[in-house]
């Protein structure tokens, strides 16, 4: 079936038809009522009901994935803990803030904001050990040339 094509017995509402639905739905008519003198589904006024904002005609943003479990004050708290911290990786930084949270909350929540954490690893000593192989492996080639 191509994109373009609507499916058979599919009907699309012209914004007439969708500001028609919107009118009646803000005068209490049933849907039902309402499908009847548009003539289309009660599918269809359902979703232009759920789908447009009466007072701006513009489709309303349908949200996508779960909800938040922060508020927006602890979402700035951990915003800020991450901005002085940023040198601290994202588990120590949600203990900074004290919000029962965890660490790959405030992972989503600083990478909304293109934060990251900028810890910096530490690298290990040479022991006496590495040294030494190091040597070995340096007289060892000091003779060689390309060729060999």
């Amino acid at each position: 079936m191509s994109d373009n094509i609507p499916p058979l017995g599919y009907k699309h509402l012209t914004d007439i038809q969708i500001m028609q639905c919107l009118t009646l739905a803000k005068n209490n008519w049933t849907v039902r009522a309402i499908a009847d003198e548009v003539g289309c589904s009660k599918t269809t006024v359902g979703h232009v009901l759920t789908d447009y904002d009466y007072d701006t005609f513009t489709s309303r943003l349908k949200s996508t994935g779960r909800p938040h479990k922060t508020t927006d004050y602890e979402d700035r708290l951990i915003i800020q803990a991450a901005k002085a911290n940023h040198h601290l990786p994202f588990r120590n930084i949600t203990n900074i803030h004290g919000l029962p949270v965890s660490p790959k909350t405030t992972t989503c929540q600083c990478q909304e904001v293109d934060l990251i954490s900028l810890y910096a690893r530490s690298k290990p000593f040479l022991m006496a050990k590495h040294k030494k192989d190091r040597l070995e492996w340096a007289l060892y080639y000091v003779d060689w040339i390309v060729e060999d």
